[in-house]
């Protein structure tokens, strides 16, 4: 729509141009051959021919001048003062009706003026002006006839009713096209920022994502690594060396696993679809805390349970619920202080299940926060990554009772 209101305003100014050149052309040759009649006989008057012809061209260059000037303010951004353009408006019409006087000729480069008079003027005064130029050229008409007649006025009274018609068919597009690059824009800002708004989630889905790996995995890691240089410092002090060479092996084996897993994120972000045995996984997890619990002298026993033959074929189940199960197997070492820890994985019809039993402390369950000194967060890391996969965690605990959680999940989950 754009490119026709364009066509239409080149269409404009090339009528013009054409009306005043032909115009000039059929007045010069009716000069030459003597056969105006009526107004001034400027066949036999030079002077006045060759004003009126310097008077149509500057009448002309006057219209380029404007057009130039709007196009470029145009393509800018830039709107001319108002003031500027009427006074342009008044020079070029006083002009055309110096034009008309002289010759009936230049009477009918009025259609294109009344679009720029409609255009430029506000209403009601572009409809009374284009009323009034109408009147003029009908009046200029009669003048310069050889036999005047009343069918000299129809002409012009129906320019101006048709240019009328068609400028406000103008006015109706060029009011739709502005509305719809509006619309375009706004729908260009707001897919501009549903954009940025979707980077941002998947930005902080990310992060989030990879602190829960990280705690899940490296962090315990630390933890236990901590746990095992404080337990195998109170053995050098005791002169207890062999003991001391022991938790010395576990605290090697725990950070050369760390390091492995460090590089596995520097180096592909740990690759999502690899296929997790979560049985075999689980079996050397348990079997890692188990050590390190009797290293750092730790009364819990921990004990896995499963079935041979289970098997979970979604890499993306098996890696979210192994890394649970370490996180909260790390908590109750860490804080239970219990002597047996049954952790048992189930296959029921559509779902998985695991449940991690301690005979600790307990506590009183609550809603995962991260507390002021950066601990807490594996009880919220082990719920999103539950509902993320569309399942749940629930704990019960009291006090002195110990504590159960159990975490299912779906066994098909959307990516």
């Amino acid at each position: 729509m754009a490119n026709t209101l364009r066509i239409l305003r080149v269409v404009l100014h090339v009528s013009f141009a054409l009306l005043l050149g032909l115009a000039i052309v059929r007045w010069l040759v009716l000069e030459g051959e003597g056969e105006l009649t009526g107004g001034i006989d400027s066949g036999r008057n030079l002077p006045v021919t060759v004003v009126g012809l310097l008077l149509a061209l500057a009448v002309g260059g006057l219209y380029l001048v404007g057009t130039v000037a709007e196009k470029r303010g145009s393509q800018q951004g830039i709107d001319l003062p108002r003031t500027m353009a009427l006074w342009w408006l008044l020079a070029v019409l006083l002009g055309w009706a110096a034009l008309v006087w002289l010759s009936g000729e230049f009477a009918w480069i009025v259609f294109p003026l009344f679009f720029v008079v409609l255009h430029l003027l506000r209403r009601p005064w572009g409809w009374l002006v284009v009323l009034v130029l109408a009147l003029y050229v009908g009046a200029a008409l009669w003048q310069h006839a050889a036999e005047p007649s009343f069918s000299v006025w129809l002409g012009p009274i129906l320019g101006a009713v048709a240019s009328a018609v068609i400028y406000w068919i103008y006015s109706l597009l060029f009011r739709v096209s502005t509305e719809q690059a509006q619309a375009i824009a706004e729908l260009e800002a707001t897919r501009s920022a549903l954009a940025e708004s979707q980077h941002e989630a998947g930005r902080i889905a990310e992060r989030e994502r990879l602190a829960r790996d990280i705690h899940d995995t490296l962090a315990q890691g630390f933890s236990s690594i901590v746990l095992m240089s404080r337990s195998t410092a109170n053995a050098l002090e005791r002169g207890e060396h062999e003991l001391a060479k022991q938790r010395l092996k576990v605290i090697e084996t725990t950070a050369s696993e760390n390091l492995t897993e460090a590089r596995a994120f520097v180096g592909k972000l740990s690759d999502r679809s690899a296929p997790v045995e979560l049985v075999e996984a689980l079996t050397s997890m348990v079997a890692g805390v188990s050590q390190t619990a009797q290293a750092a002298a730790s009364p819990t026993d921990f004990t896995f349970h499963t079935d041979e033959d289970l098997l979970v074929a979604d890499p993306r189940i098996a890696r979210e619920l192994l890394n649970s199960v370490r996180s909260l197997a790390s908590n109750v070492l860490t804080h239970a202080r219990a002597d047996h820890c049954v952790i048992t994985l189930s296959a029921f019809p559509g779902a998985y299940v695991v449940d991690i039993f301690d005979d600790g402390v307990g506590f009183t369950p609550y809603s995962p926060t991260i507390r002021s000194d950066g601990s807490g967060f594996g009880m919220r890391s082990v719920k999103e990554r539950m509902e993320a996969l569309g399942g749940t965690m629930s704990v019960e605990s009291a006090p002195g009772e110990g504590t159960v959680v159990t975490l299912t999940i779906p066994e098909r989950t959307a990516e």
